[in-house]
C-alpha cells in the first residue's frame, strides 16, 4: 500500500469539522474497506506499553464516557479500554477519571449495527470492531494494536469464528493496525449523497447480514 499522507489532512479536527458541516448541508460521502479475519488466524500476541493497562468491560457496566461515540453502544456491547497502568480498572472508572483513558475499541457480537457513514444498518456474522481510538500522545506506541489484540482474544473466547471492521480508505493508521493483527481487505463499500441524490455501492447495501 502506497501512503501519500492523505490521512494527515482528512483525519484532523479541521477535516472532520468540514465533513460535518457539509453533512449538515446534505452533502456527504465515504468510501470504506471491509476488513475480515478468521479468529483462528488472528494475531493476539501484542501487549501494550508498560505504562498502559487493558480491560474489557460490558458497555452497561461502564460509567465513564470519554467521547460522544460511546452513546452509540448497546448495553450488550463490549469496550476494550486502554488506561493508565496505575488507574482503577475500567469497570470502576467514573467521569472524574476520564483523563486516565488512553484509547478504546468497541466490540459488538452478532447484533445489527447502524453505520452512520454508510446510512445503513448491517449485521456481521461474528464480531464487529469499530471506533478504534488512541489518544494522540500515545499513537505510534502500539496501543491501538494491543487494543485490537485484546478485543480479538475476547471475541474468540465467545466462540464466534470471525471478526470484521470497516475502515475509511483515507484512514491509513487504522488500516495498518488491523492488518498487523491479521485482517485482510475482503470488500469495498461506499455511500455518497448530495441533497436528494444518493449512490450506494458494495455488499453492505444489498444484504442485511455480512459473512465471509
Amino acid at each position: 500500500m502506497v501512503d501519500f499522507g492523505v490521512h494527515r489532512v482528512t483525519r484532523t479536527w479541521l477535516g472532520r469539522a468540514l465533513y460535518d458541516a457539509l453533512d449538515t448541508l446534505g452533502v456527504t460521502g465515504t468510501s470504506m474497506y471491509v476488513y475480515a479475519v478468521a479468529l483462528s488466524d488472528a494475531s493476539v500476541d501484542r501487549s501494550p506499553p508498560d505504562d498502559v493497562a487493558l480491560d474489557i468491560v460490558r458497555a452497561s457496566e461502564l460509567s465513564v464516557q470519554p467521547d460522544e461515540d460511546f452513546e452509540d453502544l448497546a448495553p450488550a456491547d463490549f469496550v476494550a479500554i486502554a488506561r493508565d497502568a496505575g488507574a482503577r480498572p475500567a469497570a470502576e472508572l467514573c467521569e472524574g477519571d476520564v483523563d486516565a483513558v488512553r484509547g478504546w475499541a468497541f466490540l459488538t457480537l452478532e447484533r445489527p449495527v447502524e453505520v452512520g457513514e454508510l446510512a445503513a444498518t448491517v449485521r456481521f456474522d461474528g464480531a464487529y470492531l469499530w471506533h478504534l481510538y488512541v489518544d494522540p500522545e500515545d499513537r505510534g506506541r502500539g496501543v491501538g494494536s494491543a487494543l485490537l489484540a485484546r478485543a480479538l482474544s475476547f471475541a474468540a473466547e465467545d466462540r464466534v469464528d470471525a471478526a470484521y471492521a470497516l475502515v475509511a480508505k483515507d484512514n491509513v493508521p487504522s488500516q495498518r493496525a488491523f492488518e498487523a493483527r491479521g485482517f485482510d481487505v475482503v470488500d469495498e463499500v461506499a455511500y455518497y449523497r448530495a441533497f436528494a441524490w444518493e449512490r450506494r455501492h458494495g455488499p453492505l447495501h444489498r444484504d442485511r447480514e455480512y459473512s465471509l
